[in-house]
């Protein structure tokens, strides 16, 4: 991922993925927090990959003040590797779920209705950009009790990346 901001999220400063540049960005008021997951990875997860860590918004009293900005260092799971034939969550979806909820920082998120704008780092090129939103938006939701019927407008966007740095990041938005 490019270190420049997101072309549709003024809030997402120069995000690296580096401890030392979250430590910055917590030090300077920017994000009040973050989680630098450091259990053992998904079993999707390559050997190669980097450890996932989320940052976020500064949270408010019954809902945040900012957007809520999580950034993942993990590839993204796509509804293939979700779903075993009907509606059956493979152990690598359980997994995935897991290791989303477990690394989020906790968090209050902004007041409905929602915008989510998701940003997907995919090492193959021929990853579709619709297969991993389901799965991540299920599991942001999930994590932040927030009811998906909720968001009325979304933005996806693929970045091809080197393989070992798949990463994700989502940010929610009051609209």
């Amino acid at each position: 991922m490019s270190g420049a901001p997101h072309p549709c999220d003024p809030y997402i400063r120069d995000v690296r993925f580096t401890k030392e540049h979250l430590d910055k960005l917590k030090a300077d008021g920017t994000i009040r927090g973050y989680s630098d997951a450091s259990s053992s990875q998904p079993s999707h997860v390559g050997a190669g990959s980097r450890r996932m860590r989320a940052a976020t918004g500064v949270a408010g009293k019954k809902y945040g003040d900012a957007p809520l900005v999580l950034a993942y260092q993990i590839k993204p799971l796509s509804v293939n590797e979700a779903w075993k034939g009907e509606r059956h969550k493979t152990d690598d979806y359980r997994a995935y779920e897991k290791h989303v909820m477990v690394s989020s920082p906790p968090l209050l998120p902004p007041p409905p209705p929602y915008r989510i704008i998701i940003e997907f780092g995919f090492s193959n090129q021929a990853s579709d950009w619709d297969n991993p939103v389901k799965p991540t938006q299920d599991a942001v939701c999930k994590k932040y009790n927030i009811n998906d019927k909720d968001i009325m407008e979304g933005h996806v966007y693929k970045r091809i990346v080197p393989v070992g740095e798949e990463y994700f990041t989502v940010t929610l938005e009051t609209i």
